[in-house]
Formats: structure tokens, sequence, C-alpha cells
């Protein structure tokens, strides 16, 4: 009975050592190679924006399944750091597909071929010049979050607010979102943005006869009201425009014509400007 027992305590140890292996390789992780680069605009300065690396579905080299999928790596001040699955000892066909997404532009696609190794490769030793025939990555779309910068400016620009009117002036409200201007319609909107009382009205004088003698030596002539502003007075001399400054100056509603452009005796003197009331 002695021995007996001893030979069952050591199948059991046996058993149990084996039950051991195969959990833990049940569990283990297939082995990861670092790709691990930096990359740089032609100036100089650091790249930032996406990865895209997407794979169709292969069996590693021991024997770990690894279904087809997409990974988003981010690229931040040209730093490059991802862990992937070595494909060239990989039981079956495998490779990475590699789509550089830049300022929110894909500027690129290359293939990856990744071998085992226990310290970080460069691009430049896994990049492959042919790329394979795969199935289309899972997913191509560019997102926000992919456009440096962009998750910001979305945030600061105005939206439509509980107040906002179609065919109204937009002004932003106290939350900043757009608001239609809502107004009596007797109201003016100032230079400042805000609702107030209009202005003087425009009146136009046409072809009035300043008052004034014609007689060869009187240059002073005056209008019924004041012209608003100076430069809407056109003057006439019997059809010809006269020119302010050269020909008369003007001081509110007096017109004074300068020597050699007197009006003469028979001469039609008529006048067109506008006002305001």
């Amino acid at each position: 009975m002695r021995i007996i027992h001893k030979a069952a305590i050591r199948a059991a140890v046996v058993l149990a050592a084996l039950l051991g292996i195969g959990a833990g390789a049940a569990w283990a992780t297939p082995p990861l190679t670092t790709i691990q680069d930096q990359l740089f605009r032609a100036d100089g300065t650091p790249v930032n924006g996406t990865l895209l690396i997407s794979w169709t579905a292969f069996v590693a080299s021991d024997n770990s399944n690894i279904p087809a999928n997409t990974l988003r790596e981010p690229v931040s001040g040209g730093l490059v750091r991802v862990k992937l699955v070595p494909t060239t000892t990989a039981l079956t066909t495998a490779s990475y597909t590699v789509m550089y997404l830049v300022d929110g532009k894909l500027t690129n696609t290359e293939t990856w071929s990744v071998p085992p190794s226990t310290t970080p490769l460069p691009i430049r030793m896994v990049r492959t010049s042919t790329p394979p025939v795969t199935q289309p990555p899972a997913d191509t779309s560019i997102q926000i979050s992919d456009v440096a910068g962009l998750s910001d400016s979305l945030a600061e620009r105005p939206a439509k607010g509980a107040g906002y009117l179609p065919g109204r002036i937009l002004i932003p409200d106290s939350n900043g979102d757009l608001s239609g201007m809502n107004g009596a319609p007797d109201q003016c909107v100032r230079g400042d943005g805000s609702l107030g009382p209009c202005g003087a009205n425009l009146v136009f004088i046409d072809l009035e006869t300043p008052n004034g003698a014609l007689n060869g030596a009187n240059a002073a002539f005056t209008l019924s009201m004041t012209p608003i502003p100076t430069t809407s007075l056109l003057l006439f001399r019997n059809g010809l425009l006269q020119k302010l400054g050269v020909d008369f100056t003007l001081t509110g509603s007096s017109i004074s014509f300068q020597a050699g452009s007197v009006p003469q005796p028979g001469d039609l003197l008529q006048a067109s400007y506008r006002v305001a009331q």
C-alpha cells in the first residue's frame, strides 16, 4: 500500500505540472517586435498625425490567431512607437498596410514586414517596396482627433443659439452662440452693433436756382438749404458742371464764385444736392 501511495503522488504531481504548462501556454501572449522611429518634415520640423496600421487575419509563429483589424497609432512630436506581432515568421502569409495621416490628409501608404527582434527596429528595417494585395483596411476614415488642433478650433466656432433667426443680422448671445437681432422696424443698427433710433433721412434737391443777382459783378449766391455732404453739390452754369474749389467755394449754403467764373447776365445757374432732415 505504501508503494502504491507514493506512485499515486508522483502521478498527481506530473499531471499538475502538465496542466500548469498547458494553462500557461493558453494564456501566453504572442511574440512582439517594437517599431520605434522619428518622423520629420522636409523642413526639419517633427510630424504630428496618425498611422493607420491594418492587417488581414494570420497565424503567428506561436500558433496565436491574429484576427483582421486596424490600429490607430498617434504620432506626436514625430515619435512613432508601436509593438506588432512579427509577420516574417508567421505560419500564414502576413504583412501590415500602413497609411500616414498628416494634417488630416493621407500622405503615404506602405507595407511593413516585421521580423522578430528583441531590440526596437526603425521603420526602414520593416518597410517593403511592394505592398501585397489585401482587403481594404477596416477603418480609413479621418477622425477629428487625427488633425492637430481641430477639436479646439471647432469648440471655439460660433454655433446656432436658441434665438437664431434666418434672414436676420446675427449677433453673439451670452453663451457665444449665434442669435438673430430682433429689433423694431423703425430701429437701425449702430456701428457698435447695438440697436437705436435711425438717423436723419436724406432729401434730394434737384436743379434749384441759387438766389443772387446775375449782373456780371456779383459773385455771391445762396442755396435754400445746406448741402450734406458738401461734395453732393452739383452746380451747373449754362449746363456746364462747375468744379468745387476751382470755379467756386461753398460755405454752408453760400456759394462764392472765383474771379473769371462769375456768372454773366443771361446765364442759367442750377444746383442739385442732398440735405439731411
